[in-house]
């Protein structure tokens, strides 16, 4: 940070495709494994105890030593998680990554973007996925269209198609246990066709979910639009603050759209908090 010498470099092999719709990521995320492994790599040198992690835009989940810049051996396949696990067939380009991952706690939890406005119909899941940030071994995943399943699901199984998807940043409020997704349109995304209003898809289709951290159990879901044929994904991280309404502090989370509206919600019950009287 004094002299901005380049200390190590690490990129990715990828597919420049013209076809790839993203062709970068949008951050990486910081894990301090220290104290995880005090007690069982005491006597081992410090290797990756501390992680930078980066989901890669051909979906990828991979962890770096923070000192060094090498691949993690033992997190996932020699440092890589491959993200179309439990997919199913998956068109070429049509998952990505393009937020940083969620380090929350022991956990690395990351969403996903599709290829929603190059294909109506066969994009993948837009299941929420928590990894052990050590080992990479799936902890829990959310599925949107069987959000009461959480534990993770075998390896012969695959994650309905053509869900809500999760392209922006997560955030999590560690105190109180909560995850919290910013969930997007699902395809197709702008065709209003053959939807069913009591189905899970649409339950969660622009809907912030707050889920349980260690279970990725669902907690409350608010929805910013209703049948949206406007791609009015919630496209960015939610906040976290404390407010005073009414002499009486609230933990609040704050939704951005792309609307340019702003949800202030309980972010414990999601419960609107209405900080002006009505």
């Amino acid at each position: 940070p004094e002299t901005g010498a380049l200390k190590w470099k690490y990129q990715p092999a990828k597919d420049a495709s013209y076809l790839q719709q993203h062709q970068t990521c949008r951050g990486v995320s910081y894990y301090d494994g220290s104290t995880a492994q005090a007690d069982t790599t005491a006597s081992q040198p410090a290797i990756c105890r501390k992680r930078i992690y980066n989901a890669s835009n051909d979906a990828k989940l991979i962890a770096l030593d923070a000192d060094t810049g090498k691949l993690c051996a033992d997190f996932g396949n020699n440092g890589v998680v491959d993200l179309h696990a439990n997919m199913g067939t998956v068109r070429p380009h049509a998952l990505m990554q393009t937020a940083a991952p969620l380090v929350a706690g022991n956990l690395v939890i990351v969403g996903g973007s599709v290829m929603d406005n190059g294909y109506n119909t066969g994009n993948p899941s837009g299941v929420i996925r928590a990894y052990d940030a050590m080992s990479g071994r799936l902890v829990w995943n959310f599925d949107p269209a069987n959000p009461e399943n959480t534990q993770p699901i075998g390896a012969d199984q695959s994650y309905p198609q053509d869900t809500p998807v999760a392209w922006g940043t997560l955030s999590a409020d560690l105190k109180n246990g909560l995850v919290y997704v910013p969930f997007g349109n699902a395809s197709p995304d702008e065709v209003g066709l053959e939807r069913d209003p009591a189905s899970n898809t649409e339950k969660f289709r622009d809907a912030l979910v707050a889920l349980d951290l260690k279970t990725g159990a669902f907690k409350w879901r608010y929805q910013s639009s209703n049948h949206d044929l406007w791609d009015r994904d919630n496209p960015s991280q939610p906040s976290l603050v404390d407010i005073n309404y009414q002499g009486k502090p609230q933990p609040a989370v704050i939704l951005p759209t792309k609307t340019g509206n702003l949800f202030v919600l309980n972010r414990l019950t999601g419960e609107p908090v209405y900080p002006v009287e009505q």
